[in-house]
């Protein structure tokens, strides 16, 4: 016979169910039972990363091994960066970069997670800073703070670079790498860009000289076939010999007499000559061996005298060695022609004969010397006084940068009509 048993007896469910048997009495009923509990489905916990039981945490250390035998190795600088990256938590995702763009693409920070794991949407009130360009910062996954692990100076270097405008960062680098240090403090700005005007071209040079040969040809051509007419350059060759109206005191010939010298009153005017093969004759004949220099059609007339016009005598009367008569087809003497009339100026010169032995062109010297040198001198001539010549040939073109060949020295003939009037002077 049983023991009875009470309602709040621990044993009740621990014994093992008695057979079945007919009930005592009709109204008696068996004690109620508690309906058994059923045990709630717990989740697992999920394992924290890097713990030792989790198969995940297997993994990613057997990757970090091999990593790190790999980069022991291969002594690598790429491997170190994957080490890096490895360590360094899941890069956030990337938006696309514009179009045309040269920096690595903006990241995209993940979005904040709730403490049962779930995403919160982010406020609209509170947009997110965009991060700054760097692509040494966003390969290893965090735009905004200093790498983590030991780098190279080099890398560290390139780190700072990229990190320049981040001068609240403190380099987390500094003890092993000390390039580094420089993160901490800021450096000088990029100095601004230069905008210069655009260049402008020089001055197109004077056209070059002719050679030596073919400047005699041409002078010669112009001396046989020179004839009277308004035409300089038909006219035959213009010529100026050395006087003392110039600055040949002070051994440059070629330049005006200077305004403190007793020469400084014809320092306006030069006298000078039209020679051809039907007038010969020079101011300074040949026994006195005076050179001079052969003178450029750009030279402007004041005015021309079919004989000596004494212009050294009327340099005081305001009209730069010309006199105010002027000639006319009644009167070729004591008068002067206008320089549109030099036709008729040379007429007059060969209706005299041997009355006049030359022709007087006064020229106007500042069309000459000294803005229009060394140009405005095509030439020297020597009329026997070759060594006197000379020097001041070399002078004249080491003083204008000239080669010998581009104002050469010429032999002037005047008096043997065999020979060409100018020559090549090769002693």
């Amino acid at each position: 016979m049983r023991p009875p048993q009470g309602k709040g007896s621990r044993s009740y469910a621990k014994l093992p169910k008695p057979p079945e048997a007919t009930p005592p009495a009709e109204h008696a009923e068996p004690p109620p039972r508690k309906p058994a509990k059923r045990p709630r489905a717990r989740k697992p916990a999920a394992a924290p990363p890097g713990a030792r039981g989790s198969d995940g945490s297997r993994v990613r250390v057997a990757a970090w091994l091999l990593l790190a035998v790999a980069a022991a190795c291969l002594g690598s600088g790429a491997m170190l960066a994957l080490l890096e990256a490895r360590a360094a938590p899941p890069a956030p995702t990337a938006r696309a970069a514009p179009a045309g763009a040269r920096h690595a693409p903006l990241l995209t920070p993940p979005a904040p997670r709730s403490s049962r794991g779930e995403a919160r949407p982010s406020s609209p009130s509170s947009p997110s800073s965009p991060s700054p360009p760097s692509s040494l910062a966003a390969a290893r996954g965090s735009p905004h703070q200093p790498p983590l692990a030991p780098l190279r100076p080099r890398a560290c270097e390139e780190w700072c670079a990229t990190h320049r405008s981040a001068w609240a960062v403190k380099c987390a680098n500094f003890r092993s790498c000390g390039g580094c240090a420089q993160c901490s403090a800021p450096s000088s700005p990029p100095p601004a860009a230069l905008h210069l005007p655009p260049a402008v071209a020089p001055p197109a040079p004077p056209p070059a000289s002719p050679s030596a040969r073919q400047l005699i040809e041409r002078l010669n051509h112009r001396f046989d076939h020179g004839h009277p007419t308004n035409d300089m350059a038909a006219a035959g060759v213009l010529v100026r010999q050395f006087d003392h109206l110039s600055a040949w005191d002070i051994g440059e010939p070629w330049l005006p007499c200077p305004e403190n010298l007793w020469c400084g009153r014809y320092r306006f005017s030069w006298p000078s000559t039209i020679i051809n093969a039907q007038s010969r004759k020079v101011y300074y004949h040949a026994g006195q061996q005076r050179g001079g220099l052969v003178l450029a059609l750009t030279a402007r007339v004041l005015c021309v005298y079919p004989g000596d016009g004494n212009s050294m005598g009327n340099a005081d009367n305001g009209l730069a060695g010309c006199i105010a008569t002027q000639c006319n087809q009644f009167q070729d003497w004591n008068c002067v022609f206008p320089p549109d009339y030099l036709k008729e100026a040379l007429e007059a010169q060969q209706r005299r004969g041997n009355r006049k032995e030359h022709n007087e062109v006064v020229l106007d010297v500042s069309s000459i010397s000294p803005s229009f040198l060394p140009h405005s001198i095509l030439a020297f001539f020597h009329m026997g006084d070759i060594g006197v010549v000379r020097g001041l040939q070399q002078k004249f073109i080491r003083a204008y940068g000239l080669e010998d060949w581009e104002c050469p020295l010429l032999a002037l003939n005047l008096y043997d009509s065999s020979r060409p009037a100018f020559s090549l002077e090769t002693k």
